[in-house]
């Protein structure tokens, strides 16, 4: 349990502890000494001041709040790595997964994998978040020559220990080479585990996307010219 705090809303109501503690000891030190000391008087004054005491504290609006660590949840940030993601973009992804792991807290797991073509486990799921982005920062990079987003995903949703209090947070420009995320995100819902987006959209138009390829439906001789359709 963490970040304890006490509130009141209505905290002017507070000020009737004086008058109540006044009230509650004036009559018991007005009694002789052999009269007070007894066991029965002391349970009586001390209930009574209890009573008064959360009696006020509820007129107050008390409200108590706190924190409570819940190890069991999972979070996997899913990182497009590929060439097609500027150096800019990339800075801004590394911003936004310290930021993550700062506010985490030790507060829930975090995992870490870097993908374009195929996929890489850069830093694996725990709650002790120190050195976890120095760990990312290290680890090796996969094949950036295509996104294949569908198969990260995947990927990522094999990693973790409690699927029902799971999330996937995938930080991509959303361009994909291979395969079809939508394809695969029902299915990873069904196991329960949530995927969240978060957009890194490039600022350049210089990129091109080759979507097929057509070429004569018969042997080409070598050396022999041919129209090729992209």
């Amino acid at each position: 349990m963490t970040n304890f705090s006490i509130n009141f809303s209505n905290s002017w109501f507070l000020w009737l502890l004086i008058p109540a503690v006044v009230f509650t000891l004036w009559p018991y030190f007005r009694l002789a000494k052999k009269y007070r000391r007894t066991r029965n008087r002391i349970v009586s004054i001390v209930l009574h001041l209890l009573i008064m005491a959360l009696s006020i504290s509820v007129l107050s609006g008390i409200t108590i709040e706190y924190d409570v660590p819940n190890t069991e949840n999972e979070v996997i940030l899913l990182v497009d790595v590929s060439d097609s993601s500027s150096q800019a973009s990339a800075q801004k992804k590394d911003e936004f997964i310290q930021t993550v792991i700062n506010s985490s807290d030790s507060m829930f797991k975090i995992g870490i994998v870097t993908f374009g073509f195929d996929q890489v486990y850069a830093a694996e799921l725990t709650n002790q978040t120190e050195g976890l982005y120095t760990e990312y920062l290290r680890a090796p990079s996969p094949d950036t020559s295509a996104t294949d987003i569908a198969s990260a995903l995947t990927y990522a949703s094999t990693l973790f220990k409690n699927p029902e209090s799971a999330r996937i947070v995938l930080l991509s420009d959303g361009v994909e080479t291979d395969n079809r995320a939508k394809d695969v995100i029902k299915s990873i819902a069904a196991q329960q585990i949530k995927v969240d987006t978060v957009s890194f959209p490039e600022e350049t138009g210089d990129e091109v996307r080759i979507v097929s390829i057509e070429t004569p439906d018969r042997n080409i001789r070598v050396g022999e010219k041919f129209k090729l359709t992209v």
